[in-house]
């Protein structure tokens, strides 16, 4: 039996993002910049294989990354249990699905979305939320993509078909959200009702704690198996410091790579495409 479970109430969470805020908005990191790979053979051959581009209005880039986030939650079968796959790209998780009924959580259906996304040119990456433990055993997955019709980053949870947006219906990132849950301001999810609303924004409040995301975006990079850089966002007050480190389940390295200021993690894409 679990004699303190139930002990943590949104109250507690709401009190972490409180403690663990102070930013940095002036603090420089040399090469703290991400990059986006939008051109890729392979993801060319998503795109053609699944044709999902009959979803996408050339005048409504807003709506159409709304769409291909309904689109990737249709096509995948959510089960939070489950566990990931070795290969661990859009096209295995997608043809899985279809063929073998492989189930996805929030980490494989925003890595799907992130490569959709890239396929048809859009600035995007995959996130992890993460809780205040240090060794924790939850976190929540999520895409951002950066929208040039708003001039910001944008959350699209495809595990629970949604996106986020406040009362004035302005949609919003992870900070954003963040401030709003610490500053108790309304969060709204359309396309969802009120109590699973208010249920969803409650998890999300444990896991808003402090994020992290690959520099490089592009396809099959949560495969593994080279060296790679992850950025991490945190506030101050919670140090954790830069490091290389070996992983040796998959014989790889990762730099990680700390920042309290959230205009170097949530930069606007360089206008180049690697």
């Amino acid at each position: 039996m679990r004699i303190h479970e139930g002990t943590v109430g949104f109250e507690d969470k709401v009190s972490f993002l409180k403690i663990f805020s102070q930013f940095n908005e002036t603090e420089q990191k040399k090469d703290f910049v991400f990059s986006y790979q939008l051109q890729d053979y392979r993801l060319d051959y998503l795109k053609k294989k699944y044709n999902y581009t009959n979803n996408i209005d050339i005048n409504q880039e807003f709506r159409s990354m709304v769409a291909l986030t309904i689109w990737v939650n249709e096509h995948l079968v959510g089960d939070g249990m489950c566990i990931p796959p070795s290969e661990f790209h859009a096209d295995y998780i997608l043809e899985s699905t279809k063929t073998m009924g492989l189930h996805s959580n929030c980490y494989m259906h925003a890595v799907v979305l992130n490569e959709v996304f890239l396929s048809v040119g859009f600035f995007s990456r995959m996130v992890r939320c993460m809780p205040v433990d240090l060794n924790y055993n939850d976190c929540h997955c999520v895409t951002e993509a950066f929208s040039f019709e708003w001039n910001k980053w944008i959350v699209f949870d495809a595990s629970n078909r949604a996106y986020y947006i406040n009362k004035k219906r302005i949609p919003l990132n992870l900070i954003e959200i963040r401030e709003h849950i610490a500053n108790k301001k309304q969060v709204l999810v359309p396309m969802m009702g009120r109590a699973r609303n208010e249920d969803l924004i409650q998890y999300l409040a444990g896991n808003l704690v402090r994020f992290e995301s690959f520099k490089e975006s592009k396809y099959g990079n949560e495969c593994g198996g080279f060296e790679r850089t992850l950025f991490h966002f945190q506030s101050q007050n919670y140090p954790i410091s830069d490091k290389k480190v070996f992983y040796p389940e998959s014989g790889e390295y990762i730099n990680h790579v700390h920042t309290s200021n959230p205009h170097l993690f949530w930069a606007p894409p360089l206008n180049d495409k690697i």
